[in-house]
């Protein structure tokens, strides 16, 4: 980030504003949809280059959202000839806010520098937080802070593999972390890199070497892999077809020159997308399990009514024999539910804005139209309006606590 701000001659304190802007949390993902230590949001990064997909969402790359950001910025300060306290303003808030706020002065008679301008709560503090950031990285000492000294050297560097990688084995080449891998990559939404060339990586310039080294000892073996040992009948293309491949993969991942292959030979098939996807997307589930206590003169027959269940599946919950008699006391499974887990996700609540409509707010958050309307108790024909208030359940890895 400070290479960029300084090539392109803007001032330094631009490197800071991922602190104010996203605790330079890679994977931050606010209620108004911006993401990334940026908080760009969806149709800023588009129209800005970041691509955004189902498997990747350049407003998290980290390089690439930084262009991105400075670009826009540097736009920004044009527009406002050279004024980067309004530019700024505008980042945060929208420049025909802005603008807005400066026409009101100018018919008042008013200044219109930033500070005399009437501006969102937030945008009225956003340069000041940035002006405070700055102010106790250059001075410490003064606010009791001690901050380690950073020697002025890369130490991140970009590798390109060529081919789509899944970031845990991609962990393994480099010799750190997977959660390391994915705070330094982070536009990566499925655990592996984007199928259509998205699939560079940042890594420490120090792990570089060991990286590329272990890729090409294992053959660019770079996804998930399967052993199939041949069996009698089976050709390449059904071997293929049953694990979502095709020959020339295997032909490749194999060495193979032809397609001839002999019973009883091992083969290694890669992973394929559409294989990694299906088991990305798998929800665990567990049995949520109900218990009822036997009381006095209860039997299964009163019990199962009670629950709205059956004899039959009292005795297959709790393994009971065709003759088994109930004592009081007898704790018993009553019911099961498959419930999916929670444990990737939050509800947040999202004010409708000027504009929204459910599938522009299902786009949004990555969730589906028919899932806002079971959230929100919400009937086909019913509209949603400005200021009103819908429960969302999204990934809790994208948003910002």
């Amino acid at each position: 980030m400070t290479e960029q701000v300084e090539k392109r001659g803007m001032p330094l304190e631009l490197a800071l504003l991922p602190i104010v802007e996203s605790s330079f949390d890679p994977h931050a993902y606010s209620n108004m949809a911006a993401a990334g230590l940026w908080q760009i949001i969806p149709d800023t990064g588009r129209r800005f280059g970041l691509k955004q997909n189902s498997w990747y969402d350049g407003r998290r790359d980290v390089v690439k959202s930084t262009t991105a950001a400075l670009n826009l910025l540097e736009y920004l300060n044009k527009k406002f000839d050279g004024n980067w306290q309004q530019a700024l303003a505008a980042y945060n808030t929208g420049e025909g806010r802005v603008f807005s706020a400066i026409r009101k002065n100018k018919a008042a008679g008013k200044p219109t520098d930033y500070w005399n301008l009437d501006l969102p709560n937030e945008t009225s503090s956003y340069v000041p937080k940035l002006y405070a950031v700055a102010d106790i990285i250059m001075h410490p000492k003064k606010y009791g802070f001690h901050i380690e000294p950073i020697s002025n050297k890369p130490v991140i560097a970009i590798v390109k593999p060529g081919v789509q990688m899944n970031l845990t084995i991609a962990a393994e080449f480099a010799g750190i972390s997977t959660r390391e891998l994915k705070d330094l990559n982070p536009a990566y939404r499925r655990g592996v890199t984007a199928p259509n060339g998205l699939n560079h990586l940042l890594l420490p310039i120090n792990k570089v070497k060991h990286f590329r080294r272990e890729l090409a000892q294992n053959r660019n073996a770079s996804m998930i892999t399967h052993h199939h040992r041949v069996k009698s009948g089976e050709s390449l293309g059904l071997i293929a077809k049953r694990y979502h491949s095709n020959i020339k993969t295997i032909q490749k991942v194999n060495k193979l020159k032809t397609t001839n292959i002999r019973i009883g030979q091992s083969l290694t098939i890669p992973a394929s997308p559409i294989s990694l996807v299906n088991r990305q997307h798998r929800v665990a589930t567990h049995m949520e399990v109900q218990h009822y206590v036997v009381q006095s003169g209860d039997n299964l027959w009163n019990i199962a009514h009670k629950y709205k269940t059956s004899v039959a599946k009292l005795k297959q919950l709790n393994s009971l024999s065709k003759n088994t008699v109930l004592h009081q006391g007898q704790r018993l499974n009553v019911s099961t539910t498959s419930k999916k887990t929670a444990a990737n996700h939050k509800t947040i609540h999202y004010k409708v804005q000027n504009g929204d409509s459910l599938s522009v707010i299902a786009q949004r958050y990555d969730i589906s139209v028919a899932e806002i309307k079971k959230w929100n108790n919400l009937a086909n024909n019913k509209y949603i309006k400005q200021g009103q208030q819908l429960k969302l359940v999204i990934d809790r890895r994208k948003v910002q606590a």
